[in-house]
């Protein structure tokens, strides 16, 4: 089975693609970049995707931001089931719970449970995939990955 997990955002995108339940490929981009990757035979994929939430307690700076973001996963959504993919959308709270996003120079949690659960050839694929310019957008590529590897544990 092809599974494919989108982490939208509005201005970068993670995704990764999974294969008889090895990851095999992984990046991120702008959403448009994204949506014309060349995906291969979408029929019978399944794609997971994050789609945000504002919880009632959450003190978002800039709840537009959680908005567009949202808008761009139902977009993604909307391009996969036009191409015969099973979309499945979940919260981050679904799969991560409340782990926030790193702070500068930290080292994400995420990351850290993914180098665990993931072969030596997935981390490299990773190492080789993440930008050293732009450290602010691998969260996106880290979220995806555990989005995927999070809904393939979960079918186990």
């Amino acid at each position: 089975m092809k599974l494919i997990a989108i982490d939208p955002g509005w201005t970068c995108t993670g995704f990764a693609v999974f294969q008889g339940g090895k990851l095999t490929a992984c990046g991120y981009g702008r959403p448009e970049k994204v949506m014309r990757r060349k995906w291969g035979r979408l029929v019978g994929a399944k794609v997971v995707i994050e789609v945000a939430a504002l919880y009632p307690t959450q003190k978002e700076r800039n709840p537009q931001s959680i908005l567009r973001n949202a808008c761009c996963g139902w977009r993604f959504g909307g391009f996969f089931e036009a191409h015969w993919a099973n979309v499945e959308e979940l919260t981050a709270k679904n799969w991560k719970g409340t782990v926030p996003k790193p702070a500068n120079g930290e080292q994400y949690i995420i990351e850290r449970r993914l180098q665990e659960r993931l072969t030596p050839a997935e981390w490299q694929l990773i190492k080789q995939t993440k930008s050293a310019r732009a450290k602010g957008l691998n969260d996106n590529l880290i979220d995806a990955v555990g989005i995927g590897r999070w809904y393939l544990e979960r079918e186990e």
